[in-house]
C-alpha cells in the first residue's frame, strides 16, 4: 500500500499503519523503496510529498527503465546503469548525489510543471525573474539487508535565485551549468521557459 505521509502527523508516528509511513513521518525526505524483480528493480513502494514534477500514481510498479523514459538517454541506457549501481550496493554503503532545476514560486508540492510555464507567459521577464526559485534534490540510495530492496530517499532544498546570484563566483558556476547543460536535457527540464528570466537576472546581478 502507498500513501501520502503528512507533515502533521509526524509527532504521532504511532498513527501509521505500516513501518514505511512511520519512517517517512519522522524524516523530511521522501521515501522510495524499489523492489527486485528477476534482475532489475521496480518502484514497490514509496511516500512521497515533494514531488519533482512527476506523480506516484503514474509510476508505482514500473520498472527502472519506466520511471527514466522521459530522460535523454534514461532507457535504457540510464536504468542499466542504475540498476548495475543497485545491484553492487552493500547495506553499509550510501550513496549521495544532488540534482537541480529552476521553477516558478516556492511550492514544494509539484507533480507537474504545467501551471508555472502557463503563468510564466502571462509574466515580464522582469517580474517572472522575481519569483525563480533554485530547487535543489538531496538523494540517497542505500540497499536494506534483509529483503535487498533499495531505499532512496529524496530531500528538497528551495531558495529564491536572486539572492544566490548576488555573490560572484556562484553566479558565474550557475551561468556555466545553465548555458552548458545538454540541449535535450534541457528541454527535458523545460529551461526554455526560464530563459529571459534566468537571463535577466544574470544581468541584473
Amino acid at each position: 500500500m502507498v500513501r501520502k505521509a503528512t507533515a502533521s502527523a509526524k509527532s504521532s508516528p504511532k498513527m501509521f499503519p505500516n513501518d514505511l509511513e512511520t519512517a517517512a513521518s519522522q524524516i523530511s525526505d521522501d521515501l522510495c523503496v524499489m523492489t527486485q524483480h528477476g534482475d532489475g528493480y521496480r518502484l514497490g513502494a514509496a511516500s512521497l510529498c515533494a514531488p519533482t514534477f512527476w506523480r506516484l500514481s503514474d509510476k508505482i510498479g514500473r520498472p527502472l527503465g519506466g520511471l527514466h523514459e522521459e530522460v535523454p538517454d534514461g532507457d535504457p541506457q540510464l536504468a542499466s546503469h542504475i540498476s548495475r549501481i543497485f545491484a553492487g550496493l552493500r547495506p553499509e554503503l550510501i550513496l549521495e548525489r544532488f540534482n537541480w532545476t529552476v521553477q516558478l514560486g516556492a511550492e514544494r508540492y509539484t507533480p507537474t510543471s504545467k501551471p508555472m510555464k502557463q503563468r510564466l507567459t502571462t509574466l515580464s521577464p522582469d517580474d517572472a525573474a522575481a519569483l525563480l526559485h533554485l530547487r535543489v534534490e538531496r538523494q540517497t540510495v542505500r540497499k536494506l539487508p534483509v529483503s535487498n530492496a533499495v531505499l532512496f530517499t529524496i530531500r528538497i532544498a528551495l531558495d529564491p535565485l536572486a539572492p544566490i546570484l548576488r555573490d560572484s563566483e556562484t553566479r558565474a558556476a550557475f551561468r556555466e551549468s545553465w548555458q552548458q547543460t545538454d540541449s535535450r536535457l534541457r528541454q527535458y527540464k523545460g529551461w526554455s521557459h526560464y530563459e529571459a528570466s534566468v537571463e535577466h537576472l544574470l544581468k541584473a546581478a
